[in-house]
């Protein structure tokens, strides 16, 4: 719809005054009845500071267009931060212990929504954590759903259903139509995230039966938005100008009871009924719908009375949780207005002004509902372009050769061309061959050579790039350089260099200087390289160690089948060592290591492990080296197919020296 004057060669409609408010209304008004209407207001109607519409004073936050760059930049830092804070299983850590599945789903659905494609390493080893268990509770079961659906992915509908099923079963059965933890007394909060997953669960085109649906609006109405009261109103109620508008806010208990209305509960409670609304239409039925409406309209009448974007109303904190809650309402409502605030230039407004310098808003979690937030992430289309993963680019025409490449860790290398001064000594009529010619071209990382490409000298270089892979062993500051073999002027391109060293020549690119940093792309798609079944968890494990640098660092956490936890022994311990005892044997053909410092943000943190002594079943220890990468995962091949009781690493070398060290993971494959 839009709103303007109008003129044409014979008409001329313009608008004078001020613009009080625009409504559209599924039937046209007779001249009658808008005259009534008005009438009213004449008289009451703030004063227009200037002669038109379009001069009215106006908010001072910026305008969304200018605001919409920062928006795009806060999304790819905080991304960026999410993709650093993933374990290398795959996990996300916050709250991993109540919530095993919670966190990442919340994780994998957030990055999905904000563009990646859902065969991005980070995204494959998410799912690959969340299949390994089902859900435990009704708030992962539903992030879970939310995550599946968001990849679009058939093959993921019949797994999807298996948590639908779940999740029917643990509806309550003193209170029908909500949701506890699943155990404990139901809860507002709980029964909207069932709602949620069962949402996600329809994107794979997964039904929830329509009593199952009334059952929860008519329980979030009645049950958990039990104050209705009257409230100072300038806006209109019921097509009528009272002056005071009826609210309610929503609970989380049943009859408010321990705690109030809420900004989190009400976005809930308009979650539950906005939902069905959405997906069942007319289908709800007459009763359901009354009661939609009717909760609708006292709830979205509290939001607006409360209106804020930079807290939770009543209770303050979760100011997070709340902003993604207002974002659904605005996507499942569809509406881009609450009181007449524009709440998504409003928030994110905040979210810009609010975000930390290395990309993060708070815990994982929080930084997950920021971004929902920014991408609006519950429209059926989200709001400015897909995150960009694209790596640095580099380029060097200032030697003979000139050398490009791109990468953040993993570098791609090639030749771009040459100097046009040299490609002019090939040239000339009375010249027996034409055309430079390529021997081989090497290339140089930090000084060392580290790749060599084959050239054709029987024939003239055409544009050939002679690309090379090389990983830095560690992020950092780096040089880059190419050296290449050519036929000399006077040589013979058929047999290059056999008439002695002038006919070859060697010409060289500049040093070029690149800056690396981890990947998590090339990270984590290295650790999907190690993926699969730990044999050591089905042998029932224990362990022992020479020491632990705390009760959260014992022996038993690099044996625990995640890697969020670890073993980390004393700083002080001369000799360190961690063994490992099987109550029932397991065949393996070989140990997989992984050091404390399980996830790119990590870096550092904990002493990395050079050089360790395996020893299995009490044998003769062997002697590893692990490398400088302390994030890299180590695949040690036993000499044959072992029946394993009992393996013990030593740790020989670690940097820093008299560094707490140590291990997230020991398993066996």
């Amino acid at each position: 719809m839009a709103v303007a004057t109008y003129k044409d060669i014979n008409e001329d409609y313009r608008l004078s005054g001020a613009l009080h408010e625009v409504a559209l209304y599924d039937k046209a008004l007779r001249l009658p009845e808008i005259q009534r209407r008005y009438r009213k207001l004449k008289g009451k109607l703030p004063s227009p500071t200037n002669g038109t519409f379009n001069d009215l004073p106006e908010s001072s936050a910026p305008p969304l267009s200018e605001l919409q760059p920062a928006i795009n930049t806060a999304i790819a830092q905080g991304v960026e931060r999410l993709l650093l804070e993933q374990f290398r299983d795959g996990s996300w850590g916050y709250n991993l212990g109540s919530y095993r599945n919670g966190s990442t789903s919340l994780a994998v659905y957030t990055l999905l929504k904000c563009g990646l494609p859902r065969d991005h390493p980070a995204i494959v080893r998410g799912l690959q954590f969340l299949r390994a268990r089902r859900p435990t509770k009704v708030y992962s079961a539903g992030v879970q759903l939310m995550a599946l659906g968001a990849t679009g992915n058939a093959e993921n509908a019949e797994w999807a259903q298996e948590i639908v099923d779940q999740l029917l079963e643990w509806e309550s059965e003193v209170h029908p139509g909500s949701w506890g933890y699943p155990g404990g007394a139901a809860d507002l909060s709980n029964s909207q995230f069932a709602a949620l997953g069962f949402w996600g669960a329809s994107e794979l085109g997964l039904d929830v039966p329509k009593d199952v649906w009334e059952r929860m609006l008519t329980k979030a109405v009645k049950d958990h938005q039990p104050f209705v009261k009257e409230v100072e109103w300038a806006g209109e109620a019921k097509g009528k100008r009272t002056g005071k508008r009826r609210v309610a806010g929503f609970t989380y208990f049943k009859d408010g009871v321990t705690w109030p209305e809420t900004g989190t509960m009400t976005t809930a409670g308009l979650c539950v009924i906005g939902i069905p609304r959405m997906l069942l239409g007319k289908k709800l039925g007459v009763r359901a719908g009354r009661l939609a409406e009717e909760g609708t309209m006292l709830g979205m009448g509290w939001l607006e009375y409360h209106y804020s974007m930079d807290t939770n109303p009543v209770l303050g904190d979760n100011l997070y949780y709340y902003l993604y809650g207002m974002e659904r309402v605005g996507a499942f409502f569809n509406t881009e207005f609450i009181g007449g605030h524009p709440w998504y230039r409003d928030g994110a407004d905040v979210l810009v002004r609010k975000q930390k310098d290395n990309g993060h808003w708070g815990n994982e979690s929080d930084t997950a509902f920021a971004l929902l937030f920014l991408r609006r992430a519950s429209a059926p289309r989200q709001s400015g372009p897909s995150v960009d993963r694209r790596a640095s680019a580099y380029a060097d025409t200032s030697g003979t050769v000139h050398l490009h490449a791109t990468g953040s860790a993993r570098m791609t290398m090639w030749i771009q061309g040459f100097q046009e001064s040299l490609e002019e000594d090939f040239e000339g009529s009375d010249r027996l061959w034409r055309g430079l010619r390529v021997i081989e071209v090497q290339y140089l990382a930090d000084g060392e050579l580290v790749a060599t490409v084959a050239g054709d000298p029987s024939k003239p270089w055409s544009g050939e790039r002679y690309a090379a892979r090389y990983a830095f062993p560690l992020p950092g500051e780096h040089t880059l350089a190419a050296r290449v073999r050519i036929v000399s002027p006077i040589g013979d391109p058929e047999r290059p260099g056999e008439g002695g060293a002038s006919e070859v020549e060697v010409v060289e690119s500049a040093v070029m200087q690149v800056t690396t940093k981890s990947s998590p792309e090339d990270w984590m798609a290295a650790n999907l390289e190690h993926a699969g079944e730990d044999l050591l968890q089905g042998g029932e494990p224990s362990a022992s160690a020479s020491s632990s640098s705390s009760e959260t660092s014992g022996p038993s956490y690099a044996v625990d089948g995640v890697h969020s936890t670890r073993w980390v022994c004393e700083a002080e311990d001369p000799e360190p060592w961690i063994n490992v005892k099987l109550g029932r044997p397991v065949r393996a053909n070989a140990v997989l290591l992984s050091q404390a410092n399980s996830k790119l943000s990590m870096r550092g943190q904990y002493a990395a492990v050079r050089r360790i002594a395996l020893s299995i079943n009490r044998g003769k220890p062997v002697e590893v080296d692990l490398g400088p990468d302390d994030l890299r995962q180590i695949r040690i091949e036993l000499d044959r197919r072992t029946r394993v009781r009992e393996l013990r690493v030593m740790v020989l070398q670690r940097a820093p020296a008299g560094a707490s060290a140590g291990f997230s993971g020991i398993e066996l494959r």
